[in-house]
């Protein structure tokens, strides 16, 4: 077999999240990877590790098809150093790998975790610079470690003409969703690490056109994504499970603003300052409706160990009075109103932060007219995105 060691190489740092920062796990050896030279003038390269699987596939010229199984970062570290074209040729349990000047000799080995077979639920297939957004914007509120499996992740759920997207660190939860061409119906969550994955498969599938689409199929305990040429199997955490965020948006709102995204984020860095070796990470989000003058939004931070404070006010683009969800009737909108809530400065800044960062980029932030129930983010840019945050009850 004979192909560039250019590909060769990209095509190893493709597979290599599920190689090099794989989980340990007893069952499955990581550091190795699965070289299938096919028929067709094609190689398929395989890593595998706890959660998932990955795929690419390179052209080469083959005489005969055949497959091999080595060590990944030394097969990795061989092709590094070699220039142009090389040739890889098996023979019983050794590989060499040989270029104009130099040849190497190593072990091969038959074992490697089988690939599970697919059962079909549902399948869909989708933009792929909208699903990258739409991850980037969720994925955020999925629990940074895996002290808790199912809060660790992803939820996806696919639909007939629909995919959506949401995670939940039990604090605060994001959600969106987007038109998808498709077929019969599945959920399921995947690990944060593979969703991150699967956004920046999705970033490089984009930038061959704003045409260009990804795949999404969910199986019996598995998802595969497709962003030719590269493939994901990722293992899910829970199965046929979606959150219903429909009933968690509260019936009514207190008070909404919409404000710039640059200018909140501005005063809520203000406030992780003053904040900063404070044990309360609160800030107070404070709306004022004025129908005979300028609305605002007031962000105030209290340090109580350093005796410091802040308060900075940010005119509002819009505000509206007492609110009802269903049908979006203002219901006092010709007098003064105003309401608060405490918040984690640092958990909905980074909510925030992903909706945009242009310039006139504008978040719309709606208090609930009851403690118990959460803030609502919702942008206008992204219209079918809801975010939701709890706040401190003090």
């Amino acid at each position: 077999m004979r192909c560039s060691a250019k590909d060769l190489k990209k095509a190893l740092d493709t597979i290599g999240p599920a190689v090099s920062k794989a989980p340990h796990d007893e069952k499955i050896e990581s550091d190795f990877v699965r070289v299938v030279v096919n028929s067709d003038h094609t190689v398929d390269l395989y890593g595998a590790s706890a959660d998932i699987i990955i795929t690419t596939r390179i052209g080469c010229t083959a005489d005969k098809p055949f497959e091999f199984i080595v060590k990944a970062t030394q097969f990795k570290n061989i092709v590094s150093r070699l220039p142009g074209e090389i040739s890889i040729v098996k023979r019983y349990n050794e590989v060499s790998i040989k270029s104009s000047r130099s040849e190497y000799v190593i072990n091969s080995i038959d074992i490697f975790p089988d690939i599970p077979k697919l059962t079909t639920k549902g399948s869909v297939t989708a933009n792929a610079g909208i699903a990258e957004g739409i991850l980037k914007r969720v994925k955020i509120c999925a629990l940074p470690k895996p002290t808790k499996p199912e809060l660790h992740g992803v939820m996806i759920h696919i639909g007939n003409e629909f995919i959506e997207f949401c995670a939940t660190d039990a604090v605060r939860v994001a959600y969106e969703w987007t038109e998808a061409a498709g077929e019969n119906r599945g959920a399921g969550t995947i690990s944060l690490s593979a969703a991150k994955l699967i956004e920046k498969f999705c970033k490089d599938a984009s930038k061959k056109g704003k045409d260009a689409v990804v795949h999404f199929t969910i199986g019996k305990r598995y998802l595969l994504f497709v962003a030719y040429p590269h493939f994901i199997l990722a293992k899910l955490i829970e199965k046929d499970r979606f959150l219903d965020i429909g009933k968690l948006v509260p019936k009514t709102f207190s008070v909404s603003g919409t404000v710039s995204v640059n200018e909140i984020i501005s005063s809520l860095n203000q406030a992780e300052n003053i904040l900063r070796d404070s044990v309360d990470p609160g800030a107070v989000i404070n709306i004022i409706h004025n129908p005979d003058g300028q609305s605002s939004l007031t962000v105030e931070a209290k340090n109580e160990y350093s005796r410091s404070k802040m308060t900075e006010s940010i005119d509002a683009v819009t505000v509206t009075g007492k609110t009802d969800t269903k049908s979006g009737v203002e219901q006092h909108n010709e007098r003064l109103y105003s309401s608060e809530v405490k918040v984690n400065a640092g958990i909905i800044k980074d909510m925030i932060s992903v909706l945009g960062d242009q310039k006139d980029s504008t978040v719309t932030i709606s208090l609930p007219d009851h403690p118990a129930l959460p803030v609502v983010i919702e942008s206008p840019k992204h219209k079918n995105y809801r975010g939701l945050i709890m706040g401190m009850i003090e």
